[in-house]
């Protein structure tokens, strides 16, 4: 199938303390846990590589993860709070061949830009944009709605890149 969409982007948006990084590193986990062919080719933090423990991503800020399986490369990016930090694992997804990228975004500011720019100058990309509310003061409700964003996004990312390219096996 000829498309113009090589790469799927799916950005999470949403205000500082909003759930985006707890809601991303659950999807890389549970990516990890579904499909048991799929594998962490690489954590990042602050650019420098690491070995998960166990197969699992730990829940801290600024970390990219790349996944591979069967014919599908997928990038998460957990930060979003940096123009220079989103910059340089969006040249890492770039370089890793990434069909798939998650990230966060801010709703303002230079990181926002950084992003946005990125999407324009890369014709290729189909971009689905998200947003992520939070539920302050409300930490178990919170968790809950990570939780369900994260197979949301999960399913989303499936659905979609089956209807631009082919269907995703892991």
């Amino acid at each position: 199938m000829s498309n113009k969409y090589k790469r799927l982007f799916i950005a999470l948006q949403g205000f500082e303390n909003s759930g985006k990084t707890s809601t991303l590193v659950e999807v890389c986990n549970k990516l990890i846990n579904e499909f048991k062919n799929a594998k962490i080719e690489q954590f990042y933090y602050y650019n420098k590589s690491f070995n998960p423990m166990n197969n699992q991503i730990p829940v801290v800020s600024d970390i990219a993860v790349v996944i591979e399986s069967k014919n599908l490369t997928i990038g998460i990016c957990c930060c979003g709070d940096l123009a220079d930090i989103v910059q340089s694992y969006l040249t890492l997804f770039d370089n890793k061949n990434c069909d798939i990228v998650i990230c966060p975004t801010r709703s303002q500011r230079s990181t926002v830009d950084t992003f946005y720019n990125y999407i324009y100058n890369n014709q290729d990309i189909y971009l689905i944009p998200l947003y992520k509310h939070c539920a302050y003061n409300y930490q178990s409700i919170q968790q809950n709605l990570n939780s369900k964003m994260a197979e949301e996004i999960i399913d989303l990312a499936k659905l979609r890149w089956k209807t631009l390219n082919q269907p995703v096996t892991f």
